[in-house]
């Protein structure tokens, strides 16, 4: 068995399954996609006062473990933290982006409805092979896009493209596509307190994913 993200941009992590959603209202083994437990619903309206109150960072910190926290909030709040340089304003290393990460939160989608994920999404780094998966999975299907990616240590930017698709039902495949790669870059401007912050070039969309921990 194995399983990687794209759909919404063509070449970019804000698309997989999402995509495939969001353009309707408007692409070897490897192990199942982790267990995540459930979240509560978001609440409707708008955010009270403490929130209000709060830091950029933990209002982020708090929409990436909850997804409570108004979408208009987050959107405004990622902007800001990417206009300001970034929290540290440091550059995000290589190090520091290694490993498998949920992703919570796009702007890419029209509909703010979407912009938090509304499949489940992982965006894998392998800082040593240089490699990349963007996993989904919907119901009995699960999705790998599969590819490769270099990296500015300079500008913390990561451009990357996927080759592969495979698909997986019910248990059954993977079954594997080539694909012509899409070329996208992510540009990181915050790393810590378990989230990940990126612009992406090709959509022009804020990202918000959150650390998984290691297995």
């Amino acid at each position: 068995r194995s399983e990687s993200r794209d759909w919404r941009r063509g070449g970019g992590h804000t698309g997989g399954v999402g995509a495939m959603i969001t353009k309707a209202w408007r692409g070897i083994d490897a192990p199942r996609l982790p267990l995540r437990s459930p979240r509560p619903a978001r609440r409707l309206g708008t955010r009270n006062a403490a929130t209000s109150s709060r830091s950029d960072l933990d209002l982020l910190i708090d929409a990436a473990n909850t997804k409570l926290v108004e979408p208009v909030e987050v959107r405004k709040a990622l902007e800001r933290v990417r206009q300001a340089g970034g929290v540290d304003a440091l550059p995000v290393p290589l190090e520091a982006v290694d490993g498998a990460w949920e992703l919570v939160f796009s702007t890419a989608p029209p509909l703010e409805a979407l912009h938090y994920i509304p499949v489940y999404e992982l965006a894998v780094y392998n800082a040593t092979e240089l490699t990349t998966e963007l996993r989904s999975e919907l119901g009995p299907l699960e999705f790998a896009f599969k590819g490769s990616f270099t990296f500015d240590a300079a500008s913390s930017s990561l451009a990357f493209s996927y080759s592969t698709l495979e698909i997986s039902l019910f248990r059954l495949g993977p079954f594997v596509f080539d694909r012509e790669p899409k070329p996208n870059v992510y540009e990181f401007y915050h790393c810590g307190d378990g989230i990940l912050c990126a612009h992406s070039r090709g959509a022009g969309a804020e990202t918000l994913l959150r650390k998984l921990p290691s297995t």
